[in-house]
């Protein structure tokens, strides 16, 4: 077995595994263009797998519903969270009631691929959101959970966040 390496970048999710990578470009500007892009990439995986690592180099935020395990609101630049509650006021309000969620893209991932029980980040910036918005923040390297079988190509293996 093996583990496969997932690289988020602005435009594109690349999945590598054994010296050999899939790259699937993002064009848009919504959480689930990165989700799109993220199982097209995987979908060529064979063999048995170890562990997804999961990393993240891009500085975009992304907004997403917490009770649907990860439907898509939106994405936005880390200099935008602070002129959230004047330009989106119902964004904001389900901000501070933890509806809504809001993390980096890898923290993100992670929710889509846990079915939502898992809300983390290794980027210790504070956000200027409500504290029941915000992801915890764990080391590089730490196994945040398993993927949800029913989410991924039938996949059930750890998910470890890297650098």
């Amino acid at each position: 077995m093996s583990a496969v390496s997932v690289w988020l970048s602005d435009a594109a999710a690349v999945v590598g595994r054994d010296g050999a990578g899939w790259t699937h470009e993002f064009h848009g500007a919504r959480p689930h263009d990165i989700w799109h892009a993220f199982e097209c990439a995987t979908a060529d995986l064979s063999g048995p797998v170890s562990e997804l690592r999961v990393r993240c180099t891009s500085p975009r935020l992304a907004i997403w519903d917490a009770e649907t395990s990860g439907s898509p609101v939106d994405l936005l630049g880390a200099d935008e969270v602070g002129g959230l509650a004047a330009a989106q006021p119902h964004t904001w309000a389900l901000l501070g009631t933890g509806r809504y969620l809001l993390g980096t893209l890898d923290s993100y991932l992670v929710a889509r691929l846990t079915r939502g029980t898992w809300h983390v980040t290794t980027d210790p910036r504070a956000w200027p959101v409500p504290e029941a918005a915000r992801p915890d923040v764990v080391a590089t390297g730490s196994r945040v959970g398993r993927t949800e079988p029913s989410v991924l190509h039938g996949l059930d293996v750890p998910i470890v966040l890297t650098d």
